[in-house]
């Protein structure tokens, strides 16, 4: 059975003319030593903060689902690479920013670094995070895998190993799950 349900599809940092603005300045690569890792979580959450006042809020409450690449579990498992200080800090944050305002579902499309790497070499020139070594993304990547663990009634973990179709087969399937929870 189909749905005709209306989506807005958007993305973080960006979705709005401030948010893709900053997302200009977090991924410039001549910005690589220019940014505290302090700037670039406040401007992750400026940007989010933004995001959900002109996008994401007033969508929803039209009746809209939301797509969005990317939202707090991103910042956390890149901005809180760090310490447990650091995710305290994006913890108390979030709470400020969108209170317990999460999405239902996350998916997390996961792929060793290689893989992931060998992709991105594939689409040419990277950005300012893209070009970070290799030991970040396997922090980031176990970060995000914690992640999926604490909040598995949320967060899907996709085996993004797999080809494009076969990935976007995993993710309809899920949202027809959920859909057909939701009648």
């Amino acid at each position: 059975m189909k749905r005709a349900i209306p989506v807005v599809s958007t993305r973080e940092p960006g979705g709005t003319n401030l948010g893709s603005q900053l997302r200009h300045v977090l991924l410039n690569a001549a910005n690589s030593t220019a940014i505290t890792r302090q700037t670039e979580l406040l401007l992750v959450f400026a940007a989010r903060a933004q995001h959900l006042h002109e996008v994401i809020r007033p969508s929803i409450e039209a009746g809209k689902w939301v797509i969005c690449d990317r939202f707090t579990d991103s910042t956390l498992a890149y901005q809180g690479t760090h310490d447990n200080e650091t995710t305290d800090l994006i913890k108390h944050i979030a709470r400020e920013i969108h209170g317990d305002f999460w999405p239902e579902r996350t998916y997390l499309l996961d792929a060793p670094i290689a893989t992931c790497r060998h992709r991105l070499a594939a689409r040419g020139k990277l950005d300012r995070i893209e070009s970070r070594d290799d030991s970040f993304f396997e922090i980031a990547r176990r970060r995000y895998l914690e992640l999926a663990r604490e909040a598995s009634d949320r967060i899907v973990i996709i085996d993004a190993t797999q080809s494009l179709p076969a990935v976007v087969e995993k993710v309809c399937l899920d949202l027809a799950e959920l859909l057909r929870r939701e009648r």
